[in-house]
């Protein structure tokens, strides 16, 4: 894969998938399956996929902070172009709207009001950290800022791999040339792991993938954009040294990227074969889908752990405790 393809749009015959698709069917097919082809019983005809009634504080202020700092960012564009003025009062807005309109998956009030006040820290720092940054959004094709947009790119075979992008910026100095920030929430005992992950994050080298694929040698890299939590004799607001990927890590992305998804269509298959033949999701899910992480890392802290621990009862716990999986 010498050169990349160009940006094509999504038609509706192609297979849309991101790296949270791919990532999940790595980290445990089983759960994968739970969350893209389980049908709860209560879900919309064709709506497939279940998740949790509840989420944990974590996933919650990560997305409240993450609206926040999109608001923060599309705050300073004016016209056609990121003048750079930003407004706290937006970003704290949109950061405690989301978690008002999540309230429900709380466990508790408290539990709630403890994020809020997290979350208002972290935007209230960030802005005061990064409020004179030289760093400016990105125009698209269609003028719009390149905030949160999703990008296309077809591996061929129906299949079309999405990715969307938190920022694209540029450092005036360099004028030509295009960075993808992705902002990470995260606790500060886990941020050296993080960091150092970053170097063969998939996210992140299909997020370059996607960048080359429009931009081609403008791509600078990524810089991780960490807002650390509970920091107290480390800077909270940090941004290491960009991250760029080279074009043998590019072609194994693609390489591997078409490979699972040849596995995850063999299995799927053969899943929807047995559901038209009379078995149950869960029996035919037995047979198609791999669960050997008992006991293992995988397992611990899953949405989907009591699921697997009592497959004979799932069908009454997924009515109480989990939800049809909501389009995003």
């Amino acid at each position: 894969m010498t050169n990349l393809p160009d940006q094509p749009k999504p038609t509706s015959t192609a297979t849309k998938f991101g790296w949270s698709f791919l990532s999940k069917w790595s980290w445990c097919e089983t759960a994968w399956w739970y969350e893209q082809l389980r049908r709860h019983p209560k879900a919309p005809e064709g709506q497939l996929g279940i998740e949790t009634k509840s989420v944990s504080p974590a996933l919650l202020i990560g997305g409240a902070t993450h609206a926040g700092l999109e608001a923060w960012w599309l705050s300073g564009w004016e016209g056609d172009r990121d003048s750079g003025a930003r407004s706290l009062d937006a970003m704290v807005k949109a950061g405690t709207e989301h978690l008002a309109a999540n309230v429900g998956r709380f466990r508790g009030d408290e539990a709630a009001e403890k994020a809020e006040g997290e979350v208002r820290g972290l935007l209230q720092g960030y802005h005061s950290r990064w409020s004179e940054s030289p760093l400016r959004v990105v125009r698209g094709p269609d003028g719009d800022p390149l905030i949160e947009k999703e990008f296309h790119l077809d591996l061929g075979d129906g299949h079309i791999f999405t990715s969307r992008l938190d920022a694209v910026v540029m450092d005036p100095d360099d004028p030509e040339g295009v960075v993808n920030l992705e902002h990470k929430t995260s606790d500060v005992s886990r941020w050296n792991q993080l960091k150092e992950a970053f170097f063969v994050d998939g996210q992140v080298t299909g997020q370059q993938l996607q960048l080359e694929a429009h931009y081609g040698d403008r791509v600078r890299g990524t810089i991780l954009d960490g807002l650390l939590k509970r920091a107290k004799s480390v800077p909270p607001f940090q941004r290491p040294p960009i991250y760029k990927r080279n074009q043998s890590q590019l072609e194994k992305f693609h390489l591997d990227a078409r490979r699972r998804l040849d596995h995850i269509e063999y299995a799927t298959n053969k899943y929807h074969l047995l559901v038209e033949a009379g078995m149950t999701q869960d029996e035919s899910a037995r047979v198609a889908f791999d669960a050997s992480h008992a006991g293992s890392k995988t397992c611990a802290g899953c949405d989907f752990l009591a699921l697997c621990k009592n497959r004979s009862q799932s069908e009454w716990i997924v009515d109480i405790d989990y939800k049809p999986k909501e389009p995003r």
